[in-house]
């Protein structure tokens, strides 16, 4: 049996290979110039849910880089905060030891280091209400701003530092089940509660009142009494002091004396060889009398 080939059935073959080449062209070219293996879901079901699984995992990553940036930003500015808070703190003391040393000295002077310290607790506010990215970092969850609402975390309120805010945590996931907090509440970073009655500033606070108050081992708020005349223990002997060891307090006695008070509240008067400059040079230069005092 002959089977006949007609020019029409080979035309119509011929031409349905040069459609299924042209599709086949098209559709490598749609790959190549969006350079995307999958275009459509039914060119490979399997691929299209791994592709998918895939997108969902970079999309993750990326917000982990996100979180990770802004909570590694956070602290730098928490760090930066702290090391400020430091060095003013160190000069807190270096003031206090200073007005320690400086007891005998005027009441203007214990005033003005106590001025010193108030100036380096406001400076402190102003640091503890730094914020990032508009949000305050010791702050806690509390919303600052709103009507009726706090300002800031930390207020001063009747010359005394309140803590406004709240104990809440602020947290960053950076991971699969990989969650940090990234934030200190004020009362956790400087003591300090609702009422100022506690913390850094409270203790700052005290530290003024106590310089600005008198008989408290310094000659703040204005003049002091002079310690009472010592009573001679037998003969007045005159005997070298040396060093400043073991001095509780010293008020100076014109231009060429002074008066020293021991750890047991003994007085001694001394009449020094020069100006009193300073308790350790006043010392090493004088001579002193023995004797006790009412206190």
């Amino acid at each position: 049996m002959s089977i006949r080939v007609t020019v029409g059935s080979a035309s119509a073959g011929a031409l349905a290979g040069l459609q299924a080449s042209s599709a086949r062209l098209a559709e490598l070219q749609e790959k190549l110039s969006t350079g995307n293996q999958i275009t459509k879901p039914s060119d490979d079901p399997a691929g299209t849910v791994r592709a998918l699984e895939l997108r969902g995992d970079l999309k993750r990553n990326a917000q982990y880089a996100r979180s990770s940036a802004d909570a590694t930003g956070w602290l730098s500015v928490a760090d930066t905060t702290y090391a400020q808070v430091t060095n003013l703190m160190q000069k807190v003391r270096s003031l206090t030891v200073q007005a320690s040393n400086t007891g005998a000295s005027t009441g203007a002077s214990a005033t003005a280091i106590a001025d010193e310290i108030t100036s380096i607790r406001d400076a402190i506010v102003k640091l503890a209400n730094t914020s990032y990215n508009g949000q305050p970092i010791f702050g806690g969850t509390t919303i600052y701003g709103q009507a009726g609402g706090p300002a800031a975390p930390f207020e001063v309120v009747g010359g005394v530092v309140q803590y406004t805010g709240d104990n809440g945590t602020i947290s960053r996931t950076i991971g699969d089940q990989n969650q940090v907090q990234i934030n200190q509440t004020g009362t956790t970073a400087f003591g300090t509660d609702a009422a100022g009655t506690t913390g850094l500033f409270a203790l700052l606070d005290n530290l003024v009142a106590n310089l600005k108050t008198p008989g408290n081992g310094s000659p703040a708020g204005g003049a002091v009494a002079a310690p009472p005349k010592p009573r001679p223990i037998g003969v007045e002997t005159q005997i070298p002091f040396a060093d400043h060891r073991g001095i509780r307090d010293f008020q100076a006695d014109g231009d060429n004396a002074l008066w020293i008070q021991d750890q047991g509240r003994n007085w001694y008067h001394a009449t020094l060889f020069g100006p009193c400059f300073g308790l350790p040079y006043a010392i090493g230069i004088g001579f002193v009398t023995k004797g006790t005092s009412a206190l």
